[in-house]
Parts: structure tokens; C-alpha cells; sequence
């Protein structure tokens, strides 16, 4: 089983030289790509792809995608490791958690920043330092932003947060953070660019929203009662654990033997 469809080119040559069989495991396809520099990674992609007995993804909407452009695929969500219980002492704390770059929109969540209720993190590492500079001059005084941290340290944000917050642009995939929040029982606010949406129930574990207003809104609610959802977010990932990932992998790799 390979876990993307580069490394899936070492399945597509041993089905080739040996007949073995592969699964490849797709987290965002190339295939709806356009302009010429992405025609050599399509073309390498649809061939891991037809090469394979298997194709696994980790979002519905990843698997529309790809039955649009022939390919039948199984939706496995990652997992995640909840915690053994929850977290008695929330804080009015709302919490951002990616790698951030400009294609992210950190701009947004600034704008989020200034109109919430309680303190504002923004946690993970920024993959260009010009771009974190200019954020932190307009947003600086609304936001707190941490910088690459440990896992522990991003854990210790987990338990004490009340909401998490996620934009997603035609990201299809769940978004890690989204599932780690969960895990320590932290309701989400995604919006409908967000693979996660599908892991939303709306107004239990958290809510999907169509923009930075009813975001606000919609965190604002939470951070009046954050302890009304933090069970069903923890539920969410208790089922979505690591231990059910894998007994879902092996009940959908044993469909194809």
C-alpha cells in the first residue's frame, strides 16, 4: 500500500515487473490540475491509478474528483489519537492550527481575530518569515502566533482551547488539525472549502460557515458554552481513531482479495 500517487510509481513498476497487486492511497489529486506543468505529474498519477487493485481516499468529496475522471475509489478518513478523557478547565481561547503560508489566507483569520471574544492563537510553523512579518504588523495586536511548536506544547492548546477554526480553499483532504481538536474534545468551525466539512454535524461537534461573519458569530456561540459540544466533538473522534482507521482499512482491503 503506498500513501500517495508518487510513491504509488513503486507499485505501478512492480505490477509491471512482478504482477504484484498495490492499493494507493490518494490524499489530494493532481488530476483536476491545469496548464502544462502539471501535464508529466497527471499523466504519472493516472498511471499509478489504473496500475492499482485498490484506490483509497480520505474524503467524499476526494472521491466525486476522482469517479469524475474514471476512477473508483473507498473513503478511509485518517485517524486520530482522542484523549482518555476530557479537559475540565476551557479557556475563552480559539485556536489556528496549519502551516501558513499566503495561499492559506491568514489575513482571514486575522480579520476573525479582531471580532472574537477571547484570545486568539495562531499555532504551526510559517514557511516564509516575510509573510509572517507582514501578518503579525496588521494583525499582531489581535492575534498571538506561536511559530513552528512541539507536539506537546500543541496539545497542551488542545486541551485548554474552546474552538478551533479552519478555512480550507479547495483543500479536499480533512485538514489534520481539524481531527487532532476533536481528539481533546475542541468543537471546529471549518468552512465549505474544507474536505472536514464532512465531519461535521452542525450545531453538535461544531459548524460549517460561508464566511468570516458567521464564523465570528458561530465561535462567539461557542465560547458562551464551549463544555455544550466539546463531548460530541470528542465522540466524533473516538470514532475516527486510529485503532478504527486501521480495522476500516482491513475491511475494505479484504473486499478486494
Amino acid at each position: 500500500m503506498f500513501h500517495d500517487q508518487f510513491a504509488g510509481l513503486t507499485g505501478y513498476i512492480r505490477k509491471i515487473l512482478f504482477n504484484e497487486e498495490c492499493a494507493v492511497y490518494i490524499h489530494e489529486t493532481g488530476l483536476t490540475a491545469k496548464g502544462a506543468k502539471h501535464f508529466l505529474p497527471k499523466k504519472m498519477e493516472e498511471k499509478v491509478l489504473k496500475k492499482s487493485k485498490v484506490i483509497l481516499t480520505n474524503s467524499y468529496w476526494n472521491r466525486e474528483v476522482l469517479k469524475e475522471k474514471g476512477y473508483e475509489s473507498e473513503v478511509l478518513y485518517p485517524g486520530c489519537y482522542p484523549a482518555n478523557k476530557l479537559s475540565e478547565s476551557r479557556e475563552r481561547l480559539v485556536l489556528a492550527v496549519s502551516t501558513w503560508d499566503s495561499g492559506r489566507y491568514p489575513e482571514l483569520y486575522g480579520e476573525v481575530a479582531k471580532r472574537v471574544k477571547g484570545k486568539f492563537i495562531m499555532a504551526g510553523h510559517w514557511a516564509r518569515k516575510d509573510t509572517m512579518d507582514e501578518f503579525m504588523s496588521k494583525y499582531g495586536k489581535y492575534v498571538e502566533v506561536t511559530g513552528k511548536i512541539s507536539e506537546k506544547e500543541l496539545n497542551e492548546l488542545y486541551s485548554k482551547a474552546s474552538v478551533l477554526v479552519r478555512f480550507g480553499f479547495d483543500e479536499r483532504g480533512p485538514g489534520m488539525g481539524v481531527l487532532e481538536a476533536m481528539g481533546y474534545g475542541v468543537p471546529a468551525i471549518v468552512n465549505e472549502g474544507l474536505g472536514s466539512k464532512e465531519l461535521i454535524r452542525q450545531g453538535e461537534n461544531g459548524f460549517v460557515v460561508k464566511d468570516v461573519d458567521e464564523a465570528v458569530d458561530r465561535i462567539n456561540e461557542i465560547l458562551e458554552n464551549p463544555y455544550r459540544f466539546s463531548k460530541n466533538a470528542w465522540e466524533t473522534s473516538k470514532q475516527l481513531s486510529w485503532e478504527n482507521h486501521t480495522k476500516k482499512l482491513i475491511e475494505l482491503l479484504s473486499k478486494y482479495d
